[in-house]
């Protein structure tokens, strides 16, 4: 209890807070999950929609949010972000899972650094 109550101290609440809770779903989502925030309150996730794909999304502060798939991919999982907006996570491409790079560009196109595994062979 001791180590709860420091914990608490130590990071700025008051040891009587409550907390605060926002609810947001990206437009066209039946399922969010929000994976990462950094120290400016910006949020790194993914949600699904009906076509049953999954697409990254982050979520600026004040509640902007922007949605993206890593080229060609099937699906896009964002699971992290540093405190620069770099997002990473993986992407399905043709059954396999590989990662990625998202790094933020002004006019909402962001960069992928991602590389593109082998197309297995159908069999």
């Amino acid at each position: 209890m001791f180590l709860a109550a420091l914990c608490v101290l130590e990071s700025g609440l008051q040891a009587n807070a409550k907390p605060t809770f926002t609810t947001f779903n990206p437009g066209g989502a039946y399922g969010t999950d929000a994976s990462a925030i950094n120290d400016s309150g910006t949020v790194a996730g993914s949600y699904g929609c009906t076509s049953l794909q999954d697409h990254g999304f982050v979520r600026s502060a004040n509640g902007g949010i922007a949605t993206f798939d890593v080229p060609l991919s099937h699906s896009t999982d964002a699971e992290d972000l540093n405190n620069n907006g770099l997002t990473t996570g993986k992407y399905e491409y043709h059954g396999i899972f590989v990662g990625f790079v998202r790094t933020p560009q002004p006019g909402n196109r962001p960069q992928f650094a991602v590389q593109k595994p082998d197309t297995p062979n159908p069999q």
